[in-house]
């Protein structure tokens, strides 16, 4: 694939239909035309509008992501509340428990970090592709560390209500030529923008996707040498000068990343042995099953045997116009579009992660995760604030007197009593009577009480307990114990789901990107399930004409697959695996299996596969061969025994004649190969040999032929030369005749 600057002609069959505040329509073509300029700023307004649209749209949920956070990640107290209290000199604390929460479900999604497995979609396709794009896959993945791109977006979702990641295409490194699919984090979700209209969670459905980047004056003209201006990319839309914030960084220029899908008619066709492709395909491949066939044909006239399944031809049995797109990604400022490129993809780059929202009167809500524990915990933080100016006061009695008990130079100690360290002094008032000591109230239990019934309501609207955590609890027994943990694990169910299904789309995205990035040949490490990585060659040519790993076959999908999503699952799998192993024990070697994979530990699929190999019968060091990729050790010699050796002799000469039948058997095959070869090279070589004859008898009767021609063209001008000559010679005689006469 090649990138492109917005100079570079595209060729789409049609314009992208949209209202641009014109008559006219255009796309990226026009571009390169006379109504360059005219087009250019039809798809800046196309694009403003669009954009705009969906910050309109997603503006309530942009403002509740950012509150939400600084509620989990900065401050619970609101700015009135903190200042009243600071006037008072009240303590202001926060006892987090919704970040303890947070953070223990992000544990568990990097724990159980969904892997996205390649499936074949057609039946043509060979398992030996399926685990080629599979291993290629997994290495993405592994040199872009999704896990940690992931786990990034999904805190934004727990905590914000929403988040995201890009794939996206670039060289692998700046001195080669070679793409690589990267994924990219995104530092802030409310950057990015999609489709209001789609319906799908990860978004992937709607019609156009992108993200803004803000650069100073310095980097921007280093990225972009040949724009023309520095405007910032702004929008007409009704968010709200905080939102705005993130726009106008200080002198920031703001560049607008924008993929669109333009739209053009495909002819589809589908062939007589079911497979559906385009008619432009279907034509390319009767031209190339024409020319097989003509061989074959050819082939059959030398003595070749050729099946007749061979010889049959598929036809285009039905044919169809289809609606389909093309994605551009477009970078743009406000008054001028930087670059133009083809994304090579049938699928929009930004994947939208969802939490858990709503749709109401055609309105999508996202709420995180703690968003309806938030008054809860706020109430927390009033009690156990209240409770440390309790404790604080405890040693700060109150005294009871009169203006006259203080009167005088005294009065100075009794503006902090607890401060002095000396007997206090006091005056007698007109009764007599000093100043009283009142101790100071006892702290109430009424604090511990409500602080315990609000961490329980914490608990209880999250749905996450203290069972979840593994702590000791009230539960009488087991069974309430795992009932309150699997209500827990129900609770996240949804966002771990969104998550699960988003990186499935990543997945998705990164393979229908192989045709476009892996277009030539070029070596490729990639990785197997185990972890462990081995080179191949992408688009190998053969002998043949054929192309092994050939990366521009097509008809694959992804799908995702995930150990337990929870601990609980895994812990009640495995307690109902070993009931059935108790029970039968004949079945325990058949399942051990499928109770490691149950297991909660780093490397449970490389255990998985190792214990599948041990129950095929494979010898351990076999196994740790082949996965270390070190050679076994040979056994040490040990004492010789006649019988044991007897039996050697003989499995190693039954073994030998074995392998010599099998060696006769191959020379047989090959003599046969080599016969059947002879003979079809005989026949080729009697026919070349018989053609070469008739040529020659042929160039032979022709060459008489000419000889005779010119032989008697030669004779027949002799006559006329001779005729001639006797005329003449007549003539003259007549001649003399006729003089001698006169003379007479």
């Amino acid at each position: 694939m090649k990138i492109t600057d917005k100079r570079t002609k595209f060729n789409p069959d049609k314009y992208v239909k949209d209202d641009y505040g014109t008559d006219e329509i255009y796309i990226a073509e026009d571009l390169n035309t006379k109504d360059s300029d005219k087009a250019e700023q039809a798809i800046l307004a196309y694009a403003k509008n669009h954009i705009g649209a969906w910050f309109d749209y997603f503006s309530v949920n942009n403002e509740k992501f950012r509150m939400d956070l600084m509620f989990l990640f900065v401050d619970q107290w609101n700015s009135n509340d903190r200042y009243l209290r600071n006037l008072s000199q009240k303590p202001v604390l926060m006892f987090n428990f919704l970040y303890a929460i947070v953070m223990q479900l992000l544990g568990e999604q990097r724990l159980n970090s969904p892997a996205p497995r390649v499936r074949a979609t057609k039946p043509n396709v060979s398992q030996e592709a399926v685990d080629l794009r599979d291993d290629l896959l997994r290495q993405i993945f592994w040199l872009n560390k999704a896990p940690v791109i992931f786990q990034t977006a999904f805190m934004y979702a727990l905590g914000g209500g929403y988040g995201a990641w890009l794939v996206e295409l670039d060289y692998e490194n700046p001195k080669t030529f070679d793409l690589a699919i990267k994924l990219r984090e995104i530092p802030d979700p409310r950057t990015c923008f999609w489709d209001p209209d789609a319906l799908e969670s990860d978004k992937s459905d709607g019609m156009f996707s992108g993200f803004f980047t803000a650069h100073t004056p310095e980097q921007f003209h280093m990225l972009f040498p040949n724009a023309k201006s520095d405007l910032s990319f702004m929008v007409t839309s009704g968010y709200n000068d905080e939102y705005a914030r993130i726009w106008r960084q200080g002198k920031k220029i703001n560049v607008a990343h924008f993929w669109v899908k333009e739209e053009y008619n495909e002819e589809v066709v589908q062939l007589s042995n079911g497979e559906s492709m385009t008619a432009e395909e279907a034509k390319e491949l009767l031209i190339q099953q024409d020319k097989l066939v003509s061989m074959l044909r050819k082939s059959q006239k030398f003595g070749a045997q050729v099946p007749a399944s061979h010889l049959e031809k598929v036809e285009i049995e039905r044919q169809r116009s289809s609606v389909c797109y093309k994605i551009r990604h477009y970078k743009m400022i406000a008054d001028e579009i930087l670059e133009v490129r083809e994304w090579p993809s049938d699928y929009l780059p930004v994947v939208f992660l969802d939490c858990q929202s709503f749709v109401l009167d055609g309105q999508q809500t996202t709420n995180s995760i703690h968003k309806f524990a938030q008054d809860e915990q706020r109430y927390l933080n009033y009690i156990r604030s209240e409770a440390a100016e309790a404790m604080l006061n405890l040693n700060h009695g109150n005294w009871v007197g009169t203006p006259k008990n203080i009167e005088g130079k005294i009065g100075e100690l009794w503006r902090n009593p607890q401060r002095s360290k000396a007997i206090l002094l006091a005056n007698y008032d007109e009764k007599g009577n000093l100043p009283q000591f009142v101790p100071p109230p006892s702290i109430s239990t009424s604090f511990e009480t409500q602080f315990q019934q609000g961490v329980m309501n914490v608990q209880q609207i999250m749905g996450r307990y203290d069972d979840n955590r593994g702590q000791e609890t009230n539960a009488d027994s087991g069974k309430a114990v795992k009932a309150r943990q699997n209500a827990g694990n129900l609770s996240a169910f949804v966002p771990f789901n969104n998550l699960e299904r988003a990186v499935e789309q990543t997945g998705r995205i990164c393979v229908s990107l192989f045709p476009a990035v892996f277009d030539a040949t070029r070596p490729m490490m990639v990785r197997g399930k185990n972890g462990g990585e081995r080179s191949v060659m992408l688009n190998e040519p053969s002998l043949n004409g054929e192309y092994k790993n050939d990366m521009s076959v097509t008809g694959f999908d992804v799908t995702i697959e995930t150990g337990g999503s929870f601990a609980l699952q895994r812990e009640a799998a495995m307690e109902q695996l070993q009931e059935v192993m108790a029970l039968a024990p004949q079945l325990a070697a058949g399942l051990m299996d499928k109770y490691v994979e149950n297991l909660d530990v780093e490397n449970m699929p490389d255990i998985v596969e190792r214990v599948q190999e041990m129950m095929l019968g494979i010898p351990i060091p076999q196994i740790i061969s082949k996965e270390t990729g070190k050679q076994i050790p040979p056994a040490p010699p040990g004492p010789p025994n006649p019988q044991m050796a007897a039996v050697q002799q003989k499995q190693q000469q039954s073994k030998m004649d074995f392998q010599v039948h099998q060696a006769q058997q191959e020379i047989d095959r090959e003599k046969l190969t080599l016969q059947s070869q002879q003979m079809v090279q005989d026949s080729i070589n009697d026919h070349a040999k018989n053609l070469t004859d008739v040529m020659a008898m042929n160039q032979k009767l022709q060459a008489d032929l000419l000889r005779s021609k010119t032989e008697l063209t030669r004779a027949h001008m002799g006559h006329k030369t001779d005729l001639v000559k006797h005329i003449s010679s007549m003539l003259h005689q007549a001649k003399t005749n006729e003089q001698t006469q006169n003379s007479e």
